[in-house]
């Protein structure tokens, strides 16, 4: 039978534990309703698991809960802190507090955090861990091309202030031209997503760690 352990799912040939090479990782499935959901491509693709059919397989695998996420204490005071801001109008080159341009308010909030991000959103963008889309926390800075720094440009940043694993979406905080500082559900199946470039951690990172230092 497979051989499950608390970060990933693996199989044997041979019956023997030390023979197990690695057949799934968590971050295929997500959790809804306490059940663990795979996608119909994976079970399609692995059929069978030594001998065991997938229907069965996935039966077994509703009893194993992922182990859950420890969390970075400085994640909620974040968010709760940049929605103090939430109306704050917009103005090109502002870093608040009375306004903010998009780079300048998630400077201006990782600031408060004894962190400092470079200014300007393509820069930021240089800054931390790559992180993927399906692997979001809160404080991640997503990264989007805007109409002024042309297609496939960083031009806009935003903090994720909540993440929906199951569905596969979140929501972040940012400065926007029209709004101000407002939420934004991504995936927007719009401009947004059209929009996406890429990811970035900064809390619990080497940047993070030498604002810990200096305290």
């Amino acid at each position: 039978m497979p051989w499950i352990t608390y970060t990933h799912i693996s199989h044997t040939n041979s019956g023997k534990k030390d023979n197990a090479t690695p057949l799934f990782d968590w971050g295929k499935y997500y959790e809804k309703d306490g059940r663990i959901v795979m996608p119909i491509s994976v079970q399609a693709h692995h059929s069978f698991v030594d001998g065991i059919h997938m229907g069965q397989f996935a039966d077994m695998l509703q009893n194993v809960r992922k182990p859950a996420q420890i969390s970075n204490p400085t994640e909620d005071r974040m968010v709760n802190y940049a929605s103090r801001f939430l109306g704050t109008r917009y103005r090109l080159g502002a870093s608040g507090p009375s306004a903010f341009d998009c780079s300048g308010f998630t400077s201006y909030v990782y600031k408060n955090f004894g962190i400092t991000l470079n200014r300007s959103s393509r820069s930021q963008f240089l800054q931390g861990e790559k992180v993927s889309v399906n692997n979001l926390r809160p404080g991640d800075l997503m990264f989007f091309s805007s109409r002024s720094a042309g297609r496939g440009n960083v031009g806009h940043v935003a903090m994720v202030v909540s993440v929906d694993p199951a569905n596969g979406t979140c929501k972040f905080i940012h400065a926007s031209v029209k709004h101000g500082v407002t939420y934004q559900s991504f995936p927007d199946n719009g401009y947004y997503s059209r929009n996406f470039l890429g990811a970035r951690r900064i809390l619990g990172t080497s940047l993070d760690a030498t604002a810990q230092a200096s305290k």
